[in-house]
């Protein structure tokens, strides 16, 4: 049986760490990911808390490309924690979903986990591994299509 108050209070608490950990690691970059079978990189951008349904999270940039071919895109990795319970319809859990944004800032979802027993929690992960956890599930080749849209190129000096 799924226990909801202790999978609501486990995201809140991965929040609550969240923001501390991107306080101490804000900028910092995390190697090990790939992207269409070439080394990539992400760093830490900043602490999401706004008015959403999934308010907290972190945003990240990710880094990718060969050679002269350098591109980047911004990923929101996004937390509701709560369930939702409406009337007549089956009740959603809660979620981690991934957003890359466009250049305008908007969001389009690349992929959605719900959360429904606690050990998704994975609470034996440290705060980076846990997100990037997330990350590579959501942009393994042939589920990067949104990110390649919205890719912006670095501007090499």
């Amino acid at each position: 049986m799924t226990d909801r108050s202790a999978i609501s209070k486990g995201l809140m608490k991965r929040i609550a760490d969240s923001k501390s950990w991107v306080t101490t690691n804000q900028g910092a970059e995390i190697e090990g990911m790939e992207v269409r079978g070439h080394p990539a990189k992400i760093k830490v951008i900043q602490f999401l808390d706004d008015d959403r349904v999934e308010a907290n999270g972190i945003r990240f940039r990710l880094f990718f490309g060969k050679g002269k071919m350098q591109y980047f895109a911004d990923l929101d990795v996004r937390i509701n924690p709560n369930w939702v319970m409406a009337e007549g319809k089956d009740d959603t859990a809660p979620y981690i979903v991934l957003y890359v944004l466009d250049k305008k800032g908007a969001g389009d979802s690349l992929k959605w986990f719900y959360v429904i027993e606690q050990d998704q929690l994975c609470e034996d992960l440290e705060m980076g591994e846990w997100y990037l956890s997330f990350i590579k599930r959501s942009i393994r080749p042939g589920a990067d299509g949104k990110i390649m849209i919205h890719r912006s190129e670095v501007e090499l000096v």
